[in-house]
C-alpha cells in the first residue's frame, strides 16, 4: 500500500473524502467518527489498538459513519481492495452453503490470484495455501481465508488506519 505522502495531493484528498464520507453518513445520527475515536482512545492504549478498533467496527457493520469514512480514507489512498477483501471474507463465512465453492472461488479470483483486479498482498504460502484448498476441495470451509484475513487487516493496521486515526482525532 503506498503512503500519503507518496501520492501528491493524497492526504488533502484523502481529507475531503473522509469529511464527506462522514457528513453523508451522520444521517445516522450516530457519532462522528472523532467523537468515535475519542471514545476508542480511551479504551486502548496503543494507536495500533485504536486503528483495530475502527477496523473492527467498520467491518462489523455496527458503525456506518466508521466504515463510510474509513472507505472513502482508503479509496483516496488507492488501498480500499484491503477493506473490500476482509468485507468479502466476512460475508463468505457467515454463509455456509452450496454455494461455498463458487463464492471461495469468487474471492480468490477478485482478491488473492495473482494479477487480480483487486489483488491484496500476501504472502506466498498463504496464497497457495488457499489455491490449493480450492483445487483439491480439501478443507474448504468457512475459514477457508482467516490467515489471509489476518494477513490483510495486520496491513491495514500497520499501513493505513494509524493515519485515519490521526486524521480523525478530535483537535
Amino acid at each position: 500500500m503506498g503512503s500519503a505522502s507518496s501520492i501528491p495531493g493524497a492526504r488533502d484528498k484523502a481529507r475531503a473524502a473522509a469529511a464527506a464520507a462522514a457528513a453523508a453518513a451522520a444521517a445516522d445520527a450516530g457519532p462522528s467518527v472523532a467523537e468515535t475515536i475519542f471514545a476508542l482512545d480511551q479504551e486502548h492504549d496503543t494507536l495500533a489498538g485504536v486503528a483495530e478498533a475502527c477496523l473492527a467496527r467498520a467491518l462489523a457493520g455496527e458503525d456506518k459513519t466508521m466504515r463510510a469514512a474509513l472507505t472513502a480514507f482508503l479509496q483516496a489512498r488507492y488501498a480500499a481492495e484491503g477493506l473490500e477483501f476482509l468485507l468479502a471474507v466476512r460475508r463468505f463465512a457467515a454463509v455456509v452453503d452450496e454455494t461455498l465453492n463458487e463464492r471461495a472461488q469468487a474471492i480468490f479470483d477478485n482478491f488473492v490470484a495473482p494479477g487480480a483486479l483487486s489483488e491484496v498482498t500476501l504472502p506466498k504460502d498463504v496464497r497457495n495455501r488457499i489455491a490449493h484448498k480450492l483445487v483439491t476441495g480439501t478443507d474448504l470451509d468457512s475459514d477457508a481465508f482467516d490467515d489471509a484475513a489476518a494477513v490483510v487487516s495486520h496491513d491495514l493496521v500497520k499501513d493505513a488506519l494509524g493515519s485515519f486515526v490521526h486524521m480523525n482525532r478530535a483537535s
